[in-house]
């Protein structure tokens, strides 16, 4: 549950603290006096889209703290699964929002992203903002209520993702098959590329082999020259380097008896006698190799042509020449019927689309099933609500779409993001009047307790410990208002429940009152929010009873209505 809220620069609040409840906790105040700010800080804590324009005028960031305790155990394993400490008897998440647009959130003091904040936030909170009976009106959104009840929110949250990728494979598809139209009208075109390359026989690495030669030919008069030269000075002039390194060594070794350090050098001179040999060897080896070969240069010279001349027209280098063979050949394999990548599109096609109908075909069935049992537990709410005439019903419907449905049960439906189905809920609040859309016949009192009687179930099924209503109460008044705060005692019995209302029949029934007033100093304006009892709790109910300042009557009013609850 919330202990405590902690807000710093939120708007126009600069510094509050309140200590909530457990049971029904109800915010009362005048109109702007910034009760649904309370409800935005805490908004914050689970996650909510921040905006810079939050930040207090003046001020680089706002901050917002809460304090949870009890039922941590779901907000434990996400914390451990993010890297952070878990919680013993109590959890603090923390966001700062800053006047630039960033945010930062905290869980325990360890910096955490948002989306983890949001994570925790909806283990530990269910907030009921003013926006959500216009959700709740708009039909599309119907089909969330009956999965979450049906706890099917997770099964369904797999199909937009296949359906992307569905729609990206058969966009793949299409374009495979227009490319395979095209290649169709150059069948003859592409035939004859590939034998062009075929017949070439390209090899790899050919070119610059090819080159090499050349160069060789094409200089064979120069480097025989230059080689027999070499040859001689090493080994056969009447000057050679090796008959002079043989004349030092007689010398040297004359020399050994009165000079022993001599030998170093005379060991020397040998290797470098081998040395100059081995070297005279080779170049008379590459010498006998070279020779003038007209004939075979023009060949070297047609065969470079050639390449040349394919690699202009393909626009590519010699080794992407057998990369193009490979790819015409696939070419005309698929124009001739045998096609991989186009059977490899269509199995996955298939593999989705069976994916798809199987997941929908479930969440088809669970879905009747959860619309049944929702009906009756939406009629049990509804009848303790003082709206025990209303019938409330759940319409499933499914349109057949035989170009590109799903097969379900041997029909091809129409598929959505949440599946194949399309839920409203339709009501009939007085007896002997037809079912009709809940957008058409219900007013603004009716929805907001039909809003209340869905939460209550749904809160009832699942473990968050806190639910925020923000003026559960819009458009009701009398005896609904009464059943409506009665049910918001019952429900706080079972869970922490935290109301806006403007209703003093509502706020009478809460175990926990706090008053939100704007403060002004006449410089600047700030939020005071004190938890109420004893006759500054008659002296509230007594202003919300008469509109404006409390009467003699309304106090007597506000003293009936509290004492009626504690009878």
């Amino acid at each position: 549950m919330l202990e405590e809220i902690r807000v710093e620069n939120l708007a126009i609040a600069d510094s509050l603290s309140v200590r909530f409840d457990r049971g029904f906790n109800v915010i009362t105040g005048e109109t702007g006096a910034g009760k649904s700010m309370i409800v935005g800080a805490v908004a914050l804590l689970a996650g909510e889209r921040a905006s810079p324009e939050m930040v207090r005028s003046g001020c680089q960031h706002l901050n917002v703290e809460g304090v949870f305790s009890s039922n941590l155990s779901g907000a434990n394993e996400l914390l451990e699964s993010m890297g952070s400490e878990p919680s013993q008897d109590e959890l603090i998440l923390r966001r700062q929002v800053y006047s630039d647009g960033r945010s930062r959130s905290f869980a325990n003091g360890s910096l955490i992203t948002v989306s983890g904040l949001k994570g925790i936030g909806g283990l530990l909170l269910d907030i009921h903002g003013q926006h959500e009976h216009q959700f709740l009106i708009s039909k599309e959104n119907h089909i969330y209520y009956l999965d979450e009840f049906g706890k099917l929110s997770e099964k369904q949250s797999a199909i937009p993702a296949l359906r992307r990728t569905l729609s990206e494979l058969i966009g793949k598809e299409s374009e495979h098959i227009r490319r395979l139209s095209e290649l169709a009208d150059k069948r003859d075109y592409i035939a004859f590329q590939l034998g062009e390359l075929e017949s070439a026989g390209v090899k790899p690495g050919e070119e610059e082999s090819l080159e090499e030669e050349r160069k060789l030919l094409m200089n064979a008069g120069k480097l025989s020259s230059s080689l027999g030269l070499g040859y001689d000075l090493l080994y056969d002039d009447e000057h050679a380097v090796l008959g002079r390194i043989s004349r030092v060594l007689r010398e040297l070794d004359s020399l050994g008896a009165y000079m022993p350090r001599i030998k170093d050098q005379e060991n020397a001179l040998k290797e470098a006698e081998v040395l100059v040999q081995n070297a005279a060897g080779e170049i008379s080896k590459l010498r006998q190799n070279i020779e003038s070969n007209p004939e075979r240069l023009e060949e070297l010279e047609g065969r470079l042509h050639l390449l040349s001349r394919l690699k202009a027209k393909h626009k590519c280098s010699t080794a992407e020449l057998l990369k193009k063979t490979e790819e015409l050949k696939s070419e005309l394999s698929m124009i001739s019927g045998d096609d991989p990548e186009g059977d490899a599109i269509k199995k996955q096609i298939a593999a989705i689309r069976d994916e798809l109908s199987k997941l929908s075909g479930y969440l088809k069935k669970k879905r009747v099933k959860a619309a049944s049992q929702l009906e009756e537990r939406m009629r049990d709410e509804l009848s303790t609500l003082d709206m025990r005439t209303t019938r409330f019903s759940i319409l499933i419907e499914n349109i057949e779409d035989e170009e590109s449905g799903i097969e379900i049960d041997g029909k091809k439906l129409r598929l959505w993001d949440s599946g194949v189905d399309r839920v409203e809920f339709l009501v009939s609040p007085n007896a002997g009047e037809e079912l009709k859309p809940l957008s058409k016949i219900a007013s603004g009192g009716e929805i907001s307790r039909i809003m209340l009687a869905l939460r209550s179930i749904l809160r009832r099924d699942n473990e968050v410990e806190t639910v925020i209503f923000d003026e559960i109460d819009s458009g009701i008044g009398g005896k609904a208002a009464r059943t409506v705060g009665e049910k918001l005692r019952k429900l706080g019995e079972k869970m922490q429940v935290i109301c806006i209302t403007h209703l003093p029949i509502i706020a009478s029934q809460a175990t926990a009152h706090y008053l939100v007033e704007k403060k002004s100093d006449g410089k600047r304006t700030g939020i005071h929010v004190e938890k109420l009892s004893g006759e500054k709790r008659v002296g509230e109910l007594a202003r919300m009873l008469a509109g404006d300042r409390a009467t003699g009557t309304t106090l007597k009013q506000a003293k009936e209505l509290l004492a009626a609850q504690k009878g």
